[in-house]
């Protein structure tokens, strides 16, 4: 059965900034940015444990893909069946700031 992958309201800011600072210059460059970070998040639907645990935190069902220069850091459940993405996080800032973290 595929994971219910949701995007907490501030990793879809996240993702709107992303995209703008992207496509800044060429729009369409931003779009095809944003919806690759999209479609990869996407894929733990299917693989909800395929990125790496969060090294700075180390807590197993927090966990993180890297599409440089960004980590998506998502929560999974221990069921494997609820995902969430946290942060779309540039890796140039540092440690992830994870809601109630900060």
């Amino acid at each position: 059965m595929a994971a219910k992958v949701e995007w907490s309201e501030i990793a879809l800011h996240d993702l709107e900034s992303a995209t703008g600072y992207v496509g800044a210059d060429y729009p369409e460059r931003g779009i095809r940015f944003g919806d690759s970070l999209v479609e990869f998040a996407e894929a733990l639907g299917t693989f909800p444990l395929m990125g790496r645990v969060v090294p700075e935190f180390g807590l197993a069902g927090l966990r993180e893909l890297i599409l440089p220069p960004y980590r998506i850091v998502y929560d999974v459940n221990h069921a494997e069946t609820h995902v969430i993405i946290l942060r779309v996080w540039h890796s140039a800032r540092g440690i992830p700031e994870l809601p109630g973290n900060s």
